[in-house]
């Protein structure tokens, strides 16, 4: 692992790739209020059992183990 990102890291190259990619203004406090509200979405999704898949990106899926 070469380095260690940390949530205002990933806010603040979400805030960049928007501002590069799309020459939209989006405020750090936006980025990190839609991050947080996926990121919660997500963990509702595998607590209930479901998976989750994105095409193109990821998929995650419970696992349990002993």
């Amino acid at each position: 692992m070469k380095e260690e990102i940390i949530k205002p890291g990933i806010v603040r190259r979400i805030v960049e790739k928007v501002e590069n990619d799309n020459g939209m203004i989006v405020s750090p406090e936006t980025a990190d209020t839609i991050l947080t509200a996926f990121l919660d979405t997500v963990a509702d999704i595998l607590s209930e059992g479901d998976s989750i898949k994105l095409k193109g990106y990821m998929t995650i899926y419970p696992q349990l183990y002993k």
